[in-house]
């Protein structure tokens, strides 16, 4: 009889394989084989019994395999998987401590700076937008270094979407549910977004209301992601 899986019923075994594997491509951008979850992980399986496994979680949508490799990688599920259940937020950056905003000279300029410090410091793509009004891009040069942009098709869509970033901003300021949200793949709130992820976070309703987000692919290393952007937020309240 076929195992029969919804989403959140994986037992432990399964739970740890699947984390393991999406850590490691999360990491690596290669496909994880058999013989590394036997030999990597803690729950002490054979490199059969880890295919067997890998082999079960490839049948209910958590892993595909790559046409040139024996190895396996993560699907959107999968991500979506990790993100609800295993997923820790580090605390990888001090709380921004700014001033006010009554005494801050310079408003452009400071919030310019702050994406621009918290991209170099977790290394990832940022924006911060007041929604119908500016919009500040930083750490785009960082989201060129991963290798899913050696794709034409990956450019080419990300280059369209750059075009269309206060409408994105705009778009989540007025459709937000939550304070934070995390997007993969098709899920996105943009066109062509199949190809990335993306962690939106947003201020209070009171003004001036901020948008931050950080979009990247989708084997982005959700944990750095989600704190950058949990602290881009904390930041901007002192604004």
């Amino acid at each position: 009889m076929n195992k029969i899986h919804i989403m959140n019923t994986l037992n432990d075994r399964e739970s740890s394989i699947l984390e393991y594997i999406v850590r490691d491509y999360i990491l690596t951008a290669e496909p994880v084989s058999s013989a590394s979850v036997s030999k990597k992980t803690r729950i002490g399986v054979s490199p059969a019994t880890a295919r067997n496994i890998m082999a079960d979680l490839g049948d209910i949508g958590y892993l595909e395999q790559p046409h040139t490799s024996s190895g396996r990688i993560p699907t959107d599920k999968a991500y979506r998987y990790f993100v609800d259940n295993l997923m820790n937020d580090a605390n990888l950056l001090n709380t921004y401590s700014g001033r006010t905003r009554k005494e801050r000279h310079n408003f452009d300029e400071e919030i310019r700076n702050f994406a621009r410090k918290t991209a170099e410091a977790f290394g990832i793509f940022t924006v911060i937008a007041v929604p119908g009004h500016e919009v500040f891009l930083s750490g785009i040069d960082e989201i060129f270094k991963e290798p899913e942009f050696k794709e034409l098709e990956v450019s080419r869509a990300f280059a369209k979407l750059l075009d269309d970033i206060p409408e994105i901003a705009e778009k989540y300021h007025e459709t937000r549910k939550t304070s934070f949200s995390i997007y993969i793949g098709n899920e996105n709130i943009f066109s062509e977004g199949e190809y990335f992820s993306s962690i939106f976070g947003s201020t209070a309703y009171d003004e001036p209301s901020f948008v931050a987000f950080s979009i990247g692919p989708k084997r982005m290393d959700y944990e750095r992601c989600s704190t950058a952007v949990r602290k881009l937020i904390e930041g901007l309240e002192c604004f």
